[in-house]
């Protein structure tokens, strides 16, 4: 008999994981069932502002809990595949946050162990789950864009570093901007254009600003010594269809806008701008610019939770493939790859 109720244990109370849970209470037929951070006061302290009624002493003692369906993976993204890998073992579905990892092949030991567990295993790309995302997929399907050759996938910021070091430290955060802003549009961009074979990606990334003890950061000071990471990374994607993407991802860059977040899509019939959804098209012979103005709500996260959800109560794949994950991280893979050869890497 299918569950009525999903419940759901949050791993990782940091900035992320305590977003989850205020959302999960918002989430139609979900309960949190208890929360374990590696930081018992953190643990604690998320657990009574959120009103978690139980907190784990361990990761194991978590995913074993007989009352969790599913473990909600939100620690930093070096440790994501310790608490994937352990709720599949104990029997739960995982939803993690992204990136799902930070090398291809510990996507592949996510699959497997997924592949045993029966389970269901999602990445949060909750870019795909706003209402705006959905309704330019739908017009995609219906082929107001005709073939689309090219694409350009943008999360930019002037001054918006984060601070902590889950995400400045390699040891906990493996990756920087590329991995943490710009893989999401990366995935949303895969996602709207429909999964296109990737050949090869020629990257660059660098971190010109970050060590610099005169930069400014609009989220707080940090320490440049701690900072390990890139604040930028861009790169060109080429498709075994023939189209072509570009990434470009910063945290830390000098421009006249405070943040960017765009996608925008080449086709032979119309053009379209992601998040606006403005399009450029020809008719009647004259050139014509429209836009959509209703369907551009933008709750992706709560979006994801309620899907994963659904495919559980219902019996249903899981929302976001992890095949398509191990796509998209084995194109960040291989973008880091060429900014460290300086040469173009083919992608089997």
């Amino acid at each position: 008999m299918k569950p009525e109720l999903v419940r759901v244990v949050v791993v990782g109370t940091g900035g992320i994981g305590r977003h989850h849970l205020n959302l999960w209470k918002e989430v139609p037929n979900a309960e949190v069932v208890g929360v374990f951070d590696i930081l018992p006061k953190a643990a604690q302290a998320a657990a009574e502002r959120f009103k978690a009624p139980k907190v784990y002493a361990t990761l194991q003692e978590a995913v074993a809990d007989p009352k969790a369906d599913v473990v909600d993976v939100c620690t930093p993204n070096m440790f994501h595949k310790e608490g994937v890998l352990a709720a599949l073992a104990a029997g739960k579905h995982c939803l993690c946050e992204k990136p799902l990892a930070c090398t291809s092949r510990e996507v592949r030991e996510m699959i497997a162990a997924r592949d045993r567990s029966g389970k269901l295993l999602m990445t949060t790309q909750n870019m795909r789950f706003e209402e705006r995302s959905v309704a330019l997929k739908q017009m995609i399907a219906a082929n107001r864009l005709g073939e689309i050759y090219y694409g350009r996938a943008w999360w930019l910021r002037r001054r918006f570093a984060p601070t902590t070091p889950g995400f400045l430290h390699k040891a906990q955060a493996g990756l920087g901007p590329g991995a943490d802003i710009g893989v999401h549009v990366l995935d949303l961009s895969m996602h709207l254009m429909g999964h296109p074979k990737p050949v090869s990606v020629t990257g660059v990334s660098a971190a010109k600003l970050a060590h610099r003890p005169d930069v400014a950061n609009q989220w707080g000071r940090f320490d440049p010594k701690d900072y390990e990471v890139e604040d930028f990374a861009a790169g060109l994607i080429r498709f075994e269809s023939g189209a072509a993407l570009s990434l470009e991802a910063s945290w830390l860059l000098n421009m006249f806008e405070d943040e960017v977040i765009s996608v925008t899509l080449f086709g032979t019939e119309a053009g379209v701008r992601w998040p606006d959804l403005k399009f450029s098209h020809v008719q009647d012979g004259v050139m014509v610019d429209s836009q959509v103005v209703s369907k551009l709500g933008a709750n992706g996260h709560k979006g994801a939770l309620t899907a994963m959800t659904e495919a559980i109560l219902g019996g249903k794949p899981s929302p976001v493939p992890t095949e398509q994950s191990l796509t998209v991280i084995r194109i960040l893979e291989g973008l880091y790859e060429s900014a460290e050869t300086g040469r173009e890497v083919r992608l089997a």
